[in-house]
């Protein structure tokens, strides 16, 4: 058919053979042929990466197999693998029954090691199939993996499950067993469920050995079902800790949390309703339900290009708290807090467009209050983490992202925003804004602010082109000006060329460890057909160190 062959298929990789001869029967013998994967015009001489070349290649259509002999698989034209012979299913068959391709390895602790893998896929049944796996470690020993993938109409289930005897922390030669178990499903009153479960028999193969490496399991139970002006979600979880100095009393059970979200938009208000019922057990000894309803609405109103935007929220939680660790000494089991928040705010944007150039500019101001009874001495804080003040959270009415950090606040908020929209530079973004506290309080949070201004918040994004782009944010101490956070970033590409460089440092008096951090992260990766070659380093400035 051909001396000699250059094939290309239609995923872009080749095949080139010195004589390709097809039979009466259908059968196809490439003499010499090499096969790669790689981008590149081999007429023109350019040499892949990686390439398998082998004597003699043939193709069986009738049983839709390519057996090959003696092939040896290259990279940068040095011989790396071999096997005197291999059978694999040809391009029509989607799946067939065989050893997938095994890894060796040898160690001088562990000596000779091995991984093969069997897939098993039935021939009338396309619904599911198992790749079985017999991990071989040497002098620490053995494992089995079974892989096992199942797909109904509307549902996926996928498991592994792993048994062997290992030499682990606890002892040489150990009885090990482990499973992690996946489901998803899609039922027809629109929720969508998520399961997934882990278990370990003990808390060192599986990391020790490559299988898993999280440090804590998390089991869970998800059902969500999303409507056009509703969302609905039950959880239930529990997690086991596997770190060695582990703690019962950090293996909290939530069962279950059941919220319902419900909200509108139109012409004349937005409304937004959320209620929640939370039960969760053993969260640092902590044992507690809650219950939490909030309502919103909010109103936009147009007066000649000014925006006028009003808020209002009332909030009911109830608590019983059934267990409290001995440092926590407040002994009031049942609690119960009321909440409101209004806020009104005011913006106008401007803009100017010319032929080259486009600019909109909008300042905004909001004065925000919130008035709960105070609780905050009776209820743990379980929901509401430490946070920065930035764009996305300056004019919430509560800065809390829970509900059990609820407080008395009243502030002042401002912002400037800018977008410049060129033809020749690119896009640039530009944020300046500020809090300003007129009363209220500051509890269970580390990072304080005695005075009532906050810090000034900035940021700038440039996205000029592939070559070019540059974002900055930064929290400034408004006394001094000087920066007690910033995050500094710049990256671009060029003829498949890809660089960064990060900046970030935070002042230590900003956060509760009280110790000043700094690094600075450079990369550099280039593209070469389908391989990606990259170099990386990160240096911690802080008292000169590397």
């Amino acid at each position: 058919v051909a001396i000699p062959l250059y094939g290309e298929l239609s995923n872009k990789s080749w095949i080139t053979a010195k004589k390709l001869k097809k039979t009466d029967s259908g059968e196809s013998f490439f003499l010499e042929g090499i096969y790669s994967a790689c981008e590149c015009d081999v007429k023109k001489g350019e040499n892949p990466i990686w390439r398998i070349e082998s004597d003699n290649i043939r193709h069986d259509p009738k049983k839709k197999t390519i057996y090959i002999k003696h092939a040896v698989m290259k990279i940068f034209s040095a011989p790396i693998y071999y096997v005197p012979y291999l059978s694999i299913p040809d391009w029509t068959v989607k799946r067939k029954t065989g050893f997938l391709t095994p890894s060796f390895g040898y160690s001088k602790k562990n000596r000779f090691s091995a991984k093969v893998p069997f897939y098993y896929a039935p021939v009338n049944d396309q619904t599911w199939d198992m790749t079985l796996t017999t991990h071989q470690n040497g002098n620490d020993g053995y494992a089995n993996q079974l892989n096992f993938r199942k797909k109904y109409e509307t549902t996926s289930l996928k498991s592994n499950v792993y048994q062997g005897k290992l030499n682990t922390n606890k002892s040489d030669d150990d009885t090990v067993f482990g499973i992690n178990l996946s489901a998803s499903s899609k039922f027809q009153n629109k929720w969508d469920m998520t399961l997934e479960a882990k278990y370990a028999d003990q808390d060192t193969f599986m990391r020790r050995y490559g299988f898993d490496g999280d440090t804590k399991y998390k089991s869970f139970l998800n059902l969500e079902k999303v409507n056009n002006n509703s969302l609905s979600k039950i959880e239930i979880y529990n997690i086991e800790n596997l770190d060695k100095g582990k703690n019962s009393n950090d293996e909290p059970v939530l069962a279950p949390s059941i919220s319902h979200h419900i909200f509108s938009n139109n012409e004349r208000y937005n409304y937004d309703i959320k209620l929640k019922a939370h039960s969760i057990y053993n969260d640092e000894n902590y044992d507690i339900k809650r219950w939490s309803g909030l309502g919103e609405i909010n109103k936009k109103i147009n007066l000649n290009d000014l925006i006028i935007e009003g808020d209002f929220n009332l909030g009911l939680d109830l608590y019983s708290i059934q267990g409290r660790p001995s440092t926590d000494s407040n002994d009031n089991k049942y609690i119960d807090r009321i909440s409101t928040g209004v806020s009104i705010a005011a913006s106008r944007q401007y803009d100017f467009v010319s032929e080259n150039i486009g600019i909109i500019f909008e300042p905004k101001i909001q004065f925000s209050s919130v008035f709960s009874t105070d609780r905050t001495d009776e209820v743990p804080n379980r929901d509401s983490s430490e946070f920065r003040l930035d764009q996305a959270n300056l004019f919430l009415n509560n800065q809390y992202q829970g509900r059990d950090n609820i407080q008395k606040n009243d502030r002042v908020n401002a912002g400037f925003t800018s977008l410049v929209m060129t033809e020749n530079f690119g896009d640039f973004n530009f944020f300046l804004g500020q809090s300003h506290k007129i009363s209220g309080t500051q509890k269970n949070i580390n990072n304080v602010n005695q005075n009532r201004q906050s810090h000034i918040i900035n940021s700038i994004d440039w996205t000029a082109n592939e070559l070019f782009n540059f974002s900055w944010s930064a929290l400034y101490n408004h006394h001094n000006f000087k920066s007690d956070a910033s995050d500094f970033n710049f990256s671009g590409s060029l003829n498949n060329w890809t660089y960064s460089a990060s900046h970030k440092s935070v002042n230590g008096g900003f956060i509760s460890n009280n110790t000043d951090r700094e690094e600075l992260n450079l990369g550099i990766s280039k593209k070469i057909t389908n391989w990606e070659i990259a170099y990386n380093r990160r240096y911690d400035l802080v008292n000169n160190k590397e």
